[in-house]
């Protein structure tokens, strides 16, 4: 009789068939005795805890930042006025940045007049932002809110006007160059 693979694998399952069936059940329990099983299940629990006390947590903040009372009317206008000043300050650097190329181009013998009429208007512009932002930091907190946001509105349409002459200077140097 000629012996194939086939007939090898089926004698191999039948012998590994035998000795699983032969060996008392107790050996396969053996495998989980040393407590795996057990510390799984003890693992899930401490997970599911953990879980909880940290969704509790979040529910805690979630109530205290709740609890926490929007900003005053002064406290908005602070910051208002904070991120105005800083819009003043960088559009003075700009302004001076604008001044020195505008020099340079000047020693070149470039036609620079119409450069340097929009940045005079952009310096007069921006002293009067300024001006503006400083009053309204400097005034007591009107009985009337409408003032009060009329002023930093007047305020931030300054800036915008000091901001749009400072690109049509930048503009006119590039043409320029």
């Amino acid at each position: 009789m000629k012996i194939t693979s086939f007939t090898t694998l089926s004698i191999t399952t039948t012998l590994l068939a035998s000795f699983v069936l032969s060996t008392p059940i107790s050996a396969h329990a053996s495998i989980f005795s040393d407590g795996f099983i057990v510390s799984q299940i003890n693992a899930g629990k401490e997970n599911t805890i953990q879980n909880r006390d940290n969704r509790n947590q979040l529910l805690e903040k979630v109530r205290a930042n709740q609890m926490v009372k929007p900003p005053t009317a002064e406290e908005r206008q602070a910051v208002l006025l904070q991120q105005l000043s800083l819009m003043i300050s960088n559009l003075h650097n700009i302004q001076t940045r604008i001044e020195t190329r505008t020099a340079a181009e000047a020693a070149d013998g470039h036609d620079i007049t119409d450069l340097e009429n929009f940045l005079s208007t952009a310096t007069d512009e921006l002293a009067l932002a300024s001006s503006s932002v400083a009053a309204i930091a400097t005034s007591t907190p009107s009985t009337n809110p409408y003032d009060t946001r009329m002023a930093i509105v007047n305020a931030i349409n300054q800036t915008n006007a000091a901001k749009s002459t400072l690109q049509q200077a930048l503009n006119t140097l590039e043409r320029v160059l």
